[in-house]
């Protein structure tokens, strides 16, 4: 459990988007004796020097002044099932198998049995210690008897455990059956202790991976001694069980009729889990444990559990699991009927630290340009402790020295508020999932990002809606929550589709709007680099909570463990758009192609295509072959994450390159999907390949895109007020794209 400290406020919202007429809701954690609520309205422009950020008050929506409360965080993911009524006084087994991945230093617990909130009749529980000795327990009227497997537990092997409790004999039996057998000596094992075991009573609550809970600000359950790995098929049987039996239930799952039996392997999307016995409700997950994982029984003949059922029966869990901080709604907000669409903040201020939430309000009346924030990418860095990730010394990826920002300082100091889908999970498994339901730090205007020195993600692409005002161009926000959830009803009547600077994850009913806009004669301006590249997912009953698995290709800094890189929530293969057919090329003419991060990063040169009678448009009134030689985020348009061209993954053969960068330098790296072999030929120096390309074509239906191929093409769309090159090709095209869907 942690907790805010008195000199910080920290605050999140029940949604990302709104429409106008709706409250939103905020969650604050503060020790502030005072704070002040406001809704404002924040935008980024720049100078020479850097991008700037402001905000104004929302007048038509008062100001609300309260005191602070402290609210604390849970974090840990656990299963638990209530209503139980399961008689103990003749004896019973508890049996479950278990693939841990981390022994807590404090101890954890896999399972516990006992009565109404742990505090009614005894408990039946096992846990292992920093050590992975296994101990099995029971507690009855203040008596405790134990037994211990003084052989350690070995991490990331199966093991069928069992903890036989005979009341009328007074034992206590710990069977321990290896299942992985990849330890010479590790066989199956029996322990015995004996000790008064009456008083058992009836158990009424199962707790899986924690031995106890408390409760949240919001009354939900949060767990204690929480353990990390997995667990499959938790089962109940009446009566003291031998040796015998155990493996029997080792290879036959059905081998004895269970009082209570409970199966992880099925309603993946869900936090229910069922129970498969009429002794057994069903339990509730709590805190997203990874779901659709491989179990006991998994034999690697399949990788996708629709094949082979029975296989996928376990879940992950992790002690630092977060889908939900839990924190009580401390201030409503009316927004009004007539709030314009666009991008908005709730201003918390303490007496010693602020913070910022966005709200996207979403547009009343479709037409016209429509700007996606990708929250889904917002949600996959959030919170994200790269420079753990990614080693960012020694001279290879970048010449800049690395200093962390304010923010990232925070992220680091507060881990509890959860990981991004970069980091890793404390057992060092990857984190498939990452939830809203948060204060997600690096989500906020004032993030500057430390590789670049310079805003990324939400605060850059707050550049593009305030030069759309600058233009005078109206337009409309909405986020790619809204769009997953409503599909192409989210684009309907809108004619220009204008992206953030880092579309990454997508999920396929965003694809699929997108590409049904295109059909229908609309537009895009992607604006941006590494886009529409990782599959993500969201259920339509939990859209706080973005899933993806990596796979084994593209660059990342996990990858899946064998035979789960099926998604939980949506049933699909995770992994690289490219590698399910859907490479970014055949949407918007360009794909991923390396990555760098040095204090040269070039413009672009014009090339012969740009003179095509097709292409003048984009380059009336813009001066000189080089575009973008000037920039705020890294010093040049053609910078950061960067696309190319490639009619071999879906460019378009009609399709115009403009513009490609600059020659890179060695800090620009190939994208490893890119470098099917070894090869020293993988940088700006030596790899052709390693470039950006501004890239044009025109739709059947009449619409057309333009991809700008490049991370840092918002910080030189910011530079010197939005007055230079880059604005002004950009202007052109959406103020051609606009009129050719009015004259259509």
């Amino acid at each position: 459990m942690a907790g805010t400290s008195e000199q910080e406020t920290f605050a999140y919202c029940d949604r990302l988007d709104h429409a106008p007429g709706e409250v939103v809701r905020l969650h604050t954690s503060s020790g502030s004796e005072r704070l002040r609520v406001s809704l404002v309205r924040p935008w980024a422009d720049g100078d020479t020097e850097r991008i700037r950020h402001r905000h104004r008050p929302v007048a038509s929506v008062p100001v609300q002044e309260t005191s602070g409360t402290a609210q604390p965080i849970h974090v840990g993911s656990f299963g638990l099932v209530d209503g139980l009524d399961l008689a103990a006084d003749g004896g019973l087994t508890v049996v479950v198998h278990a693939w841990p991945t981390r022994f807590a230093s404090e101890g954890s617990t896999l399972l516990s049995l006992g009565g109404d909130q742990g505090t009614v009749g005894g408990t039946v529980e096992l846990t292992a210690d920093a050590d992975g000795v296994l101990t099995g327990r029971v507690r009855t009227g203040g008596r405790v008897v134990e037994v211990v497997d003084e052989v350690p537990l070995q991490l990331r092997q199966w093991v069928t455990l069992a903890l036989s409790v005979d009341p009328l004999a007074g034992s206590l039996r710990l069977h321990v059956r290896p299942l992985d057998r990849l330890v010479p000596g590790d066989r199956p094992r029996t322990t015995e202790a004996s000790g008064d075991l009456g008083g058992l009573g009836p158990l009424h609550r199962l707790l899986l991976a924690a031995g106890g809970t408390t409760t949240a600000a919001d009354g939900s359950p949060r767990g204690l001694h929480c353990y990390d790995g997995k667990l499959d098929a938790p089962t109940v049987l009446d009566g003291a069980r031998d040796a015998d039996a155990l493996a029997e239930l080792a290879t036959d799952p059905r081998a004895h009729a269970p009082l209570a039996a409970w199966d992880l392997g099925s309603d993946f999307a869900t936090t229910v889990f069922r129970g498969t016995t009429d002794g057994a409700p069903d339990g509730l997950l709590v805190n997203a444990p990874t779901r659709n994982v491989t179990g006991r029984w998994w034999d690697a003949t399949e990788v996708d559990h629709r094949l082979a059922p029975g296989q996928y029966a376990a879940a992950h869990f992790h002690s630092d699991d977060l889908e939900d901080c839990g924190w009580t709604v401390t201030h409503e907000l009316a927004l009004p009927d007539d709030l314009p669409s666009g991008i908005y903040a709730v201003l918390v201020e303490g007496s010693d630290s602020v913070d910022h939430v966005p709200v996207v309000v979403r547009p009343q009346s479709p037409g016209g340009v429509l700007f996606l924030l990708p929250t889904f990418s917002y949600l996959a860095y959030a919170n994200a402790r790269l420079a753990e990730e990614f080693d960012y010394s020694g001279d290879v990826l970048t010449n800049r020295e690395v200093i962390p920002s304010d923010r990232d300082k925070q992220i680091y100091a507060h881990r509890e508020f959860g990981s991004s889908l970069y980091d890793h999970h404390t057992d060092g498994s990857g984190v498939c999932y990452s939830s809203h339901l948060r204060p997600i730090l690096n989500m906020r205007w004032d993030f500057r990002s430390a590789i670049q020195d310079a805003p990324r993600h939400f605060a850059a692409d707050l550049v593009i809606p305030t030069w759309l005002r600058h233009l005078g161009i109206e337009h409309a926000v909405t986020t790619d929550h809204a769009l997953h959830e409503q599909g192409v009803d989210a684009l309907a009547g809108h004619r220009v589709l204008v992206t953030g600077s880092h579309p990454e994850y997508w999920s396929k009913r965003m694809l699929d709007a997108a590409q049904a806009l295109l059909d229908d004669g609309g537009s895009i301006v992607y604006l941006g680099g590494n886009g529409f590249y990782w599959v993500t997912s969201a259920d339509l009953d939990r859209p706080h909570l973005v899933e993806m698995r990596r796979g084994h290709q593209g660059i990342r800094t996990w990858q899946s463990e064998p035979g789960e890189t099926v998604m939980s929530q949506s049933v699909e293969e995770g992994g690289l758009w490219r590698l399910r057919g859907r490479a970014p090329n055949l949407l918007v003419g360009i794909g991923m192609a390396g990555q760098g991060w040095d204090d040269a990063t070039p413009g672009f040169e014009r090339t012969e295509a740009s003179h095509d009678e097709r292409a003048a448009f984009l380059f009336e009134g813009v001066e000189g072959d080089v575009i973008g030689d000037f920039g705020l985020v890294l010093g040049g348009a053609a910078g950061d994450e960067i696309d190319r061209a490639d009619v071999s993954l879906g460019t378009p053969r009609h399709a115009l390159v403009v513009a490609t960068s600059q020659p890179h330098s060695a800090y620009y790296l190939a994208s490893n999907e890119n470098v099917p072999a070894p090869t020293p030929l993988i940088n700006g120096t030596n790899n052709p390949d390693v470039r950006a390309d501004v890239t044009y074509f025109e739709t059947p239906a009449g619409g057309a895109v333009l991809s700008t191929a490049a991370i840092s093409w918002t910080g030189s769309l910011a530079y010197d007020g939005f007055d230079n090159n880059v604005a002004r090709l950009t202007e052109n095209a959406v103020r051609e794209f606009l009129a050719r869907s009015t004259s259509g």
